[in-house]
């Protein structure tokens, strides 16, 4: 890499920003990168948004940018749109697993988006067991006017809006008596790596043998959905307004998602380079 190359710039809590390299020196580069909505774990003036930010860090940890759209692509999130009320169960961690038809090499961050209708069946049998205890955060709760008793409780989806945000770290071929690793290759499955599911992960998805179960780790629903169209297998959400990408969605008061895992830190009165939104990141 030489100065003048367009690389993406790695920004706090794991994300990237499309930067320019100003400066080689040996293994260490200093790079120019738009502050965007967040610098240094504060939110930025609107006046400074558009403005540059410099830091020096190790070659190695440069993407290039080879293709005019590459800083586009790389800065946004890849998702899957599934239908409610597997959706919900997914970015509530109720459900670990995502089962589908077909097989994907991508490892990484993944946005739970909701699929924006449901069909009469499908709510029917999100009201049953186990469906239903499982999704009481979903609850819809209907009170008598008078006395405040419970008369009905409901299900509130919602839907065509991105509900949390995981890690996808492994896509398994599904067999009769278990999960094997899958040879995208030569399209074979191999060695058996996991016992099928039990209980309510079973019950909340289709082992059906040749199928494929994408096993979801460290998945958070953020604090509130955000309105997206959806799209078939997976695709690219700009979340940049969101202070996604540019810095980890906040799912609390104290707490952050990042790429790297859900980091936990107090308020700063003066945050630090390494804070996220006023957060220090521990």
């Amino acid at each position: 890499m030489k100065a003048g190359d367009r690389v993406m710039v790695p920004r706090t809590g794991g994300s990237k920003s499309p930067g320019e390299i100003v400066e080689v020196y040996g293994d260490k580069v200093r790079v120019k990168f738009v502050v965007g909505e967040t610098f240094q774990g504060k939110p930025t003036p609107d006046e400074d948004k558009e403005r540059y930010g410099y830091k020096t860090v190790s070659i190695d940890q440069l993407v290039l940018i080879t293709e005019p759209n590459e800083s586009r692509e790389a800065a946004m999130m890849k998702t899957i749109t599934l239908w409610e009320p597997w959706a919900s169960l997914v970015a509530l961690n109720q459900k670990k697993n995502e089962t589908r038809s077909w097989y994907t090499d991508y490892r990484g961050a993944l946005a739970i988006h909701s699929a924006k209708k449901i069909s009469r069946a499908i709510a029917i049998m999100a009201r049953q067991e186990p469906f239903f205890t499982a999704l009481s955060p979903r609850h819809d709760i209907y009170r008598n006017e008078d006395d405040g008793e419970i008369e009905a409780i409901g299900l509130e989806f919602a839907q065509g809006c991105i509900l949390g945000v995981g890690n996808l770290v492994d896509c398994l071929y599904i067999g009769a008596d278990g999960l094997y690793a899958y040879n995208s290759k030569t399209k074979t499955p191999e060695k058996k790596v996991r016992e099928l599911p039990e209980g309510n992960e079973l019950k909340f998805g289709d082992y059906t043998e040749g199928r494929f179960a994408w096993l979801m780790s460290n998945t958070r629903e953020l604090i509130a959905p955000i309105p997206a169209k959806g799209y078939q297998r997976i695709w690219n959400w700009d979340e940049t307004p969101h202070l996604v990408s540019i810095d980890p969605w906040i799912i609390g008061d104290t707490k952050i998602w990042t790429p790297k895992g859900v980091r936990s830190g107090r308020r700063l009165d003066k945050p630090d380079e390494d804070a996220v939104q006023g957060l220090e990141v521990a």
